[in-house]
């Protein structure tokens, strides 16, 4: 039978076809009745086979003998395949009875007789219950013995054999094989399905990739540990044991893996660098930059290496391990990578740094014992043996961070403020046998690092702010050049007052038991030698405030009732030599003095007191040098005077006072030299006036 198919008409508003298409409708229905009627095709999308569809509107369909014609709106007519197909590759047409899935498919293998693996996310394939894992057999047949049934999704696949006596291993994001515990990757054999005991590598996360190259096994994905090892993202297996070989990682996720033909592989996905995974400790060429892998890594912080100098190294820092021997803080590896067995100081707290110098290598750090013997945080060590070497000891008070020779000397840098039983902050100089301190420059913040100058000095890095020589209440400094006279005394106690002796000696006076080391009382002579006169020794029994050398006396005032154990009471005066007390001066101030000053034939007397020689005299007052007697210097200040600067016929006076002969004068004042009378100088502190110094026509002015 001929049936000619006519242009369709155009549809009028009800959409009911006219004119010519009207009677092709009613042909083509008839039509479809008839070959309905006849059962040679099925009930599908304008009667096409159930694994046909089209991307539009079938409008007429015919068949010819094996030949089907179909007309319509569409632009594609393709093969309904779910997930899975298999494609000719020669002809491009698509094997119609290869088993679907009902979910998605990542990855396909041959099985290497005809058949294939598939892994991805599904439970069902060809109609037959499978969870995410199938063997498809070479007649298309799914493998219904062959259930692995991983309890996640399957990402990778390698083969090595076939499927008749291979193995099959299996990555993706389960943590089950056959309800056998193997997490994210395993082993199959490749016939039944059932797990290989003897491989379980246990990758801490889901493998993307798999491939066999040079007898390894190579896994990529988003994991950090395989094989108990930190291996990030790709490592190198044991096909049979599973075991890790070291291999260069990546910053992130492997999702591609292939075979690059010389027994490595390519690797692809979401990375931007590509190196190897050293636990805290590695050795490379500095030429180029290859590592050394048979250096042995620690299990916690490495801080310092330095060399041996004879192939081998120190190592130190917080750790319990090194190479998997065990060893605390500190270790000895050999030149042939071996950790040195023999050597164990085992320092009881953290190792930050070494220095060796011959045959002692010097340890700082936060540890107070070496070898079990007392070393606070510095210590020196046989460097081959490890023993503790007994004659260095310099004990700071703190950490030691960065040690350094040069120049014959040790540097210690760190957070102490003691060393060597002184007063050395941050850095010191030490006598590398003995741990004998040097003076040195001092910063006033912690050192961290330290390395030789080439010129016997150090280059010094830390926290600090300013670097300086720490010295302790009493200081020589050169005013032209402002260097440090680091031979002149020191004091344990406050320094208020140091004047020349007129010979190149000083008289210091203040509140301490000693200077320079010398034992002496509030009141000291310096010789020009830098030395503590010994035979001086008034010993006043209170602060020493204020000194005035006029000849061969020296006038001394403060809070002392006693001078050589003779009453003085807050003034007296001495033999500038010998120390002896004068017996004619006596004026007897009630309370303390604090400051002093002479124009040659007068005292001018400041201070806390209301009377002198039995007179009143509020807190200033003037004495004849000749005879001792009052003055008629009377300005009756209404507090303390701390202060006094000499200029013609003026007395300058600061102090806590607010008035001068009940006129206000805010913490500074003048009055005339002869009676006191205030003047007009009225410059007005806002606070306490506690030194005074003219220089030329220049009032110099301190205080609070």
């Amino acid at each position: 039978m001929r049936i000619r198919l006519l242009p369709f008409g155009s549809r009028n508003a009800s959409g009911l076809l006219s004119g010519p298409g009207r009677l092709i409708s009613r042909l083509r229905f008839m039509l479809m009745l008839v070959l309905a009627g006849t059962g040679s095709l099925a009930q599908a999308q304008g009667l096409l086979p159930t694994n046909i569809q089209t991307n539009g509107t079938v409008n007429t369909t015919l068949r010819s003998g094996s030949t089907q014609y179909v007309g319509g709106s569409f632009s594609e007519l393709t093969y309904r395949l779910p997930n899975l197909a298999q494609v000719a590759a020669a002809t491009g047409a698509a094997n119609l009875t290869f088993p679907t899935t009902n979910g998605t498919v990542v990855k396909v293998i041959p099985d290497g007789v005809g058949g294939f693996y598939i892994g991805g996310s599904f439970t069902q394939i060809g109609g037959v219950a499978k969870t995410n894992l199938a063997h498809v057999l070479a007649n298309n047949g799914v493998d219904v013995a062959f259930g692995p049934n991983p309890n996640g999704s399957v990402e990778a696949l390698v083969l090595v054999g076939t499927a008749t006596s291979g193995t099959l291993y299996v990555g993706g994001s389960f943590t089950q094989l056959n309800g056998i515990g193997r997490t994210y990757l395993g082993a199959l054999n490749a016939s039944t399905g059932a797990t290989i005991t003897g491989f379980n590598p246990a990758p801490n996360s889901t493998v993307y990739a798999l491939t066999l190259s040079g007898g390894l096994l190579y896994a990529g994905g988003s994991f950090s540990i395989i094989g108990g090892l930190n291996q990030q993202y790709l490592a190198a297996l044991n096909p049979t044991t599973g075991a890790v070989s070291r291999s260069a990682n990546p910053n992130s996720t492997v999702q591609a893996l292939t075979e690059d033909g010389s027994g490595g592989v390519f690797a692809g996905g979401s990375f931007t660098t590509l190196g190897y995974p050293i636990d805290r400790l590695a050795l490379m060429n500095p030429g180029t930059g290859a590592l050394n892998l048979a250096f042995p890594t620690s299990n916690g912080t490495v801080t310092k290496v330095i060399p041996d100098g004879a192939g081998g190294w120190y190592v130190a820092g917080s750790f319990t391990q090194l190479g998997g021997v065990a060893k605390t803080n500190l270790a000895h590896v050999l030149a042939n990578n071996s950790v040195d067995a023999a050597f164990s100081p085992e320092p009881n707290g953290a190792v930050e740094a070494l220095a060796l110098n011959g045959s002692t290598l010097y340890v700082g750090g936060s540890f107070t014992q070496l070898n079990t013997t007392a070393r606070q945080y510095l210590g020196a060590l046989n460097a081959s043996t490890g023993a503790t070497v007994a004659g260095f000891n310099p004990a700071p008070s703190s950490t030691v961070y960065a040690l350094a020779m040069s120049g014959g000397v040790l540097y210690a840098g760190g957070n102490f403020g003691t060393i060597g039983g002184q007063s050395q902050r941050y850095v010191a100089a030490l006598h590398p046998t003995t741990g004998a301190v040097s003076r040195t420059a001092s910063p006033n913040g912690g050192v961290y690092a330290l390395a030789a100058d080439g010129s016997g000095g150090v280059f010094a890095g830390g926290a600090f702010a300013s670097m300086g020589y720490q010295i302790e209440r009493l200081a020589q400094v050169n005013t032209g050049t402002g260097a440090l006279n680091l031979a002149f005394p020191t004091s344990n106690g406050t320094v208020t007052k140091v004047i020349p002796d007129g010979a190149g000696g000083w008289y210091v006076a203040g509140s301490f038991t000693q200077i320079g080391g010398v034992a002496k009382t509030n009141l000291a002579h310096v010789l020009a030698n830098n030395s503590v006169d010994a035979a001086f020794s008034p010993e006043p029994n209170g602060a020493v405030e204020a000194l005035v050398l006029n000849g061969s006396t020296l006038y001394v005032g403060g809070s002392f009732t006693q001078l050589n154990s003779v009453g003085r009471t807050y003034l007296g005066a001495l033999d500038a030599t010998t120390g002896a007390t004068i017996s004619g001066f006596n004026p007897a101030p009630n309370s303390t003095v604090h400051a002093m000053a002479t124009d040659g034939t007068t005292l001018y007397v400041g201070g806390s007191f209301s009377t002198i020689s039995s007179t009143p005299r509020n807190r200033a007052a003037a004495l004849t040098l000749a005879t001792g007697s009052l003055t008629g210097f009377n300005p009756n200040v209404n507090s303390t005077v701390q202060a006094f600067a000499l200029e013609g016929s003026t007395v300058y006076l600061g102090g806590s006072f607010t008035t001068i002969g009940g006129q206000a004068r805010s913490y500074i004042g003048a009055a005339n030299a002869a009676d006191g009378s205030v003047t007009s100088f009225n410059p007005g502190a806002s606070s306490t006036v506690q030194e005074l110094l003219r220089e030329g026509t220049t009032l110099y002015v301190a205080g609070s």
